[in-house]
Formats: C-alpha cells, structure tokens, sequence
C-alpha cells in the first residue's frame, strides 16, 4: 500500500514538473511571437500622435501608441516626486504594489470627467496565483452609469451577450480580431461602472492600456452619465464581484 501510494505522489509530481515546463516553452514561444509583432514596442513621434477619440480599433494600436494617444493634455507628465511614472500623463496616480506581500498595484484618478480604477494583481485574499495564474489579473474599471450588459474577451474577439445595447454589439462588431489583445477577459456594464478583468497571465503587451481605449470609448459611446466619485484607493473593491473573481480551472475566459 505504501509503496504504491508512493508511486502515485510520484506521478503526480512528474505530471505537474512536465506540465510546468511545457508552459513555460508555450509561454516563451508566445512572449517571443509578440515581440516580433507589430504591437509590440512600436512609438510614434509627438508630432504625428493621435487622441484617443481618432482611433477607431484600438486592438490595431501598438500598445506604446496607443498609451501615448490615451494621454491628458494637461495632465503634467511626471509625478508628486518627479520622476516619469508612466501614468501621470494619463491624470492617473500610480500606488506600487509589491509581490512578496501580495501587495496590489493601484493606477487611479479622474480622466474626462470620469473615475478610473485599475488594479494589478492576486484577486482577493488570494495568497496564490493558482493553477495557470488564473487569480492573477488585470481590473480596470470607468465608474458611468451605462447600460447592464456582459461580454468575453477571447480569441481576438469580444463577444457581446443578447443584453447589450445595439449601439454596443455594432461596435464591437468592427473591431477586427486581434488575439494578442483580447483574450482571456470578462467585461461587465452596468449602473456601478463598466469594468474588464483580464488574466495578468501571458499579457504582453500590458492589456489595460487596450482595457482602458475600450472602457472609455464605450463609454462615450452608451453616452453613460459619470457616477458620484469616491475614495478611490488600494482597498477600494471593483463592483460585480471582480475585486475577487476568477474564472474556474476550465473556464477559458
């Protein structure tokens, strides 16, 4: 009995060692993929960067651009202490997390008139990112009264469901498939804002960036009124349940 129970412990062991490292070969063959692709790094000049507004698929953006197209224009460029944070130029402050203390990162502030929320990190109490890093993720959240309705982000597209306003599904509709971009995300509109959560997993090209386009311009779009502000801090909690959500071990969302 003991010696076969050991076998088995053995097994398993050897089982999730060869997963693991297939995962690891997948996950450098895609890092390396993206790289050489054009979203990847790509920067425009000053002189010829466009506003958010003229863009009209930002999955067709390089990432660096379209962050760029995101900026304020008067939203000074470095922070309280200053140095270039990256996101100071978006009217957002940065709060740094920090990994060996399950510490989240925070971007927050108010862009357009409207509240931002992003949060980086383990979703939750969580103390582990689980199998696949599925409790790592990505919340962004644009704090409007908009329309409730849910989509999937997956296999470069994002699929709507039969709540969504027609003027939403025909938006979404043109934007071309772009599988480097959206994947592996849940969108939720609804009274308490309009929000993606995104696996952290296998994000190169840093999707809240696109998150952000996508949220904003939908925004706009729904022409979705901007709710009350609040205290928006590290421990504020992102609505529909996403502050803790994950998907499920064969969830693919």
């Amino acid at each position: 009995m003991g010696s076969a129970l050991g076998l088995l412990i053995l097994v398993v062991c050897a089982a999730f060692l060869i997963f693991s490292f297939r995962r690891a070969l997948l996950r450098r063959r895609d890092f390396a993929r993206v790289r050489r692709g054009p979203l990847y790094g790509a920067k425009k000049s000053a002189h010829s960067r466009r506003s958010a507004e003229d863009i009209a698929d930002g999955g067709q953006v390089a990432a660096q651009e379209l962050l760029d197209s995101l900026s304020m224009r008067d939203a000074p460029m470095l922070d309280a202490e200053g140095e270039d944070d990256g996101v100071s130029g978006l009217g957002l402050s940065l709060h740094r997390g920090s990994a060996t203390s399950q510490l989240p990162q925070v971007m927050e502030g108010t862009r357009n008139g409207r509240q931002v929320f992003i949060r980086q990190g383990l979703v939750g109490d969580s103390v582990s990112p689980g199998l696949g890093l599925r409790r790592s993720r990505t919340i962004t959240v644009v704090r409007v009264d908009a329309p409730a309705f849910e989509a999937r982000l997956e296999h470069g597209r994002i699929e709507p469901d039969e709540d969504a306003p027609a003027s939403a599904r025909d938006f979404l509709a043109t934007l071309a498939a772009s599988p480097d971009v959206w994947h592996d995300g849940r969108l939720v509109s609804g009274a308490e804002g309009i929000a993606v959560s995104r696996a952290a997993a296998d994000d190169w090209l840093g999707g809240w960036i696109y998150d952000l386009w996508l949220l904003e311009r939908l925004a706009h779009d729904l022409h979705a009124e901007a709710l009350p502000p609040v205290a928006l801090s590290r421990s504020w909690e992102a609505p529909y349940g996403l502050h803790s959500w994950a998907p499920g071990l064969l969830d693919r969302r």
